[in-house]
Order: C-alpha cells, then structure tokens, then sequence
C-alpha cells in the first residue's frame, strides 16, 4: 500500500475524531510553545546583553580590587561585599607609561557610588554620585549634550565640578541650561561643567543619564574619605592586543603592589572576552534548563497521544481485520498508526512553533531587544515532535498491526 494512500487514511481518520484530535494536540502545542518561547527568549536576552557588553568597546580591560581563586572566572573580594583597598591612583599613572604596558591608550579610575540629596525644581532628588578621572567619559563612549567633562587639572586640585547626566539634569534644573550653575553636595557648592547627552541611554537597564560624576580624587576626599579607587578602565590601542596587555597589566601591578613569586594577586584583571565567555556560559545552561523544563509538559501530551492511539486501534480494530483479510501487511498497519501519531505531532508542533514564536517577539518587545529565531529554535521542535511521534505512537502501532485478522473481524 502507498504512503500517499497510509497519509489520506490517516488524514481522515484525524478528521473524523476532530475534538479528540484537538485535545491530543493541546498537550504537544502547548509544550513545543513553551520550548520555542523559552529557547528564542534566551537567545535574543544573550544577544542583548553581549551587544550591551561590546557597546563599552571590545578593546577594554577591567580591574577591581581584590584577588580571586581563579583571576578571570571567580568573584574578586569587592563584589562579595569585602572593603579592598588594593588599587590606587598611583596604580594609574603605572599602567598609563608605555614602558610598562606598551599596548595601553588611556586608562581610567573611578570610586564606588554613593547616593546625595540634592534640591531640585520639583522637590528634593536622590543623586548618585561617582568619582571618577576626566577619561573615562571617553573610554565609556559617553557625549555630552552641553558643555565639557572635568579636567585632569581639576583632579590634580581637588576641584568641587560635577558632571551630569541628562535624566538627572532635567529633575534638577528642567530645560534650563545647567552648564555653571552649581548644586549642593553633602559638604560644599559644586560647579556644574557638563550634561552627557540623552544618546549615553541605558546599559542592563540601569540610567546612565540618573547619574553625576566628579573628580576621582574629589570624590575620595570630600565624599568618601578614602585613598584608594574601586575600578580602573583600560583602554588598549586594538583588540587583537588584549591578551598581551593583559599581561602586562598584571605584570606592572604585581610590581606596584610588592608582591613575590608565589603571592597571590590583590586585584582581579578582566577582559571583554573573558566576560562574554561567561555570559554565554551562563545563558545557554540557563535556557538548556527552562527548556528541559517546558519539555515536561511535551511529554505529558506525548503520554496523551500513546493514550488515543491505543483507543484508536481498539475502536478500528474490525478495520485493520478487514485490511488484513485483503492483504494488507503488518507493516502496512504498522505504518498506518505510525503514521497518524506523527502527524498528530507534527501538526501540534507547528502550532506550538506559530505560537511560541508569537510568545517571544512580545516578550522581546517588552524587554527591548532584538527578536531572535535561530536555527536551533526551529530544528528542536520539530525534531522532538517526530521523536516523539515515534516513540509514542510506537506500541499502539505495533499493538494494532500484531492483530490475528479472525479474531479482529469477529470483535464487537
């Protein structure tokens, strides 16, 4: 017997259980829809944070205070809450000399936040502020709507300016110009000498634009009342050279810091690659687990399918009697059933994709970022709704074609 006729006969005999065949499905749409939405989701969320990531440039180093069990994959002592003092600016005008890193362009130093009230047209407004050196605007790709950054003069004079973003700016001032007018925080008047522009946007969904800077060493005197930095930035001349400046970071601050052969490391040296290796790390296993969750409900509507199949081949069991008297083989039979729990299947599959598509364009449009449909996304569920097809339609199959054609003709 021909597949195209195995294929109308199955076709027929979907059609004329139509709201059994609908609630079979139900359990297969909604499982491949809850793997497609979950698969893209993850896909397009990693996107958007390796393009957030790559927006700092692919040609920056970081380093914290604070070693690590492992340099470039473990926590440094700083984000487990534990005050280190190990990084200076004596550190930045180390690693700034192209004696010691050769590679380097700028490098750049901040201190942690530290939120201020300031007065504002529409009442008071909780400001966080960050010390910072006039470079790392630069190296952050952040513009300026008005005026300029700080300069390296007034980091050397410990001069109260501040620079502002432009969320911030427009709480304090409106659509006034906020250029030389000045803003009180904690202990003095502070000049304002810029306002980055509205392009700076956002980075993991946090505001660049709600934040003010001010001079590293302002910020560590006035504010903090500390000596030492909680981050330097550094920018090497291209992106092939990181590995090597890398090294030489580490390098240069190990002489800085005193330490001998066998001492660990006070501070924590990462790089852009380092960073999107875990990231990607992270996502996949993340996505691979909700996925491997969403599968459970799949396999509960392929429990559902084996289910009707076995009605199917008790209900038609005087059929597959009769096709046998009239030579109909075994793997005809075989097929036949086979052939009706794949398409079951694969037609819930498709749905399940239709709307698991659906599912993760909103949820990109909610999380503002791009929709992603990778080859993966498409290739799973349809190789698990024809596994699936197999593996459950299997038995009944075989069940219905080991039928003896007597005894099925004479069952009521």
């Amino acid at each position: 017997m021909g597949w195209l006729v195995n294929l109308k006969i199955a076709l027929t005999a979907l059609w004329v259980n139509k709201v059994r065949s609908f609630l079979t499905l139900l359990g297969i749409v909604i499982g491949i829809s809850s793997i497609v939405t979950v698969v893209a989701s993850g896909e397009g969320i990693q996107q958007f944070i390796l393009g957030e990531l790559q927006s700092f440039g692919t040609n920056v180093i970081g380093v914290t205070p604070g070693g690590s069990d492992d340099d470039q994959f473990g926590p440094p002592a700083a984000v487990l809450g534990v005050t280190v003092d190990s990084l200076t600016m004596d550190d930045v005008e180390a690693l700034a000399d192209p004696r010691n890193v050769p590679d380097v362009t700028s490098v750049g130093a901040s201190t942690t936040a530290i939120q201020e009230v300031v007065k504002g047209v529409d009442g008071d407004e909780v400001v966080v502020v960050f010390g910072a050196t006039p470079n790392y605007f630069d190296i952050q790709n952040l513009d300026f709507e008005e005026g300029i950054a700080y300069t390296n003069d007034d980091v050397r004079a410990v001069s109260k300016v501040v620079v502002l973003g432009d969320t911030i700016k427009q709480d304090l001032f409106g659509d006034e110009s906020a250029v030389g007018k000045r803003i009180r925080l904690r202990n003095g008047r502070y000049r304002i000498t810029g306002v980055l522009a509205e392009s700076s946007g956002f980075s993991f969904g946090i505001d660049l634009g709600a934040f003010a800077y001010v001079p590293v060493t302002t910020s560590q005197k006035f504010l903090l009342g500390t000596d030492y930095v909680d981050e330097l930035i550094i920018q090497v001349t291209d992106e092939d050279r990181v590995d090597r400046a890398r090294e030489d970071v580490i390098a240069t601050l190990r002489v800085e810091h005193d330490l001998r052969e066998g001492d660990s490391n006070d501070f924590t040296v990462r790089t852009l690659k380092d960073a999107i290796s875990v990231i990607e790390g992270v996502t996949g296993a993340l996505t691979l687990f909700l996925a491997a969750i969403a599968a459970i409900s799949l396999l509960v509507g392929g429990i559902g399918i084996m289910n009707i199949m076995l009605v199917s081949v008790t209900e038609r069991t005087r059929e597959i009697g009769l096709r046998k008297a009239i030579g109909a083989r075994r793997r005809d039979i075989l097929f036949q059933f086979l052939l009706e729990a794949v398409l079951l299947t694969l037609i819930g599959g498709i749905i399940g994709f239709i709307f698991g598509s659906l599912g993760a364009y909103g949820i990109s449009i909610v999380g503002n970022w791009d929709f992603q449909i990778s080859f993966m996304a498409v290739f799973l569920p349809f190789a698990m709704t024809t596994a699936f097809g197999i593996v459950f339609g299997l038995y009944p199959a075989l069940r219905a074609s080991r039928l003896d054609p007597i005894v099925a003709l004479r069952y009521e």
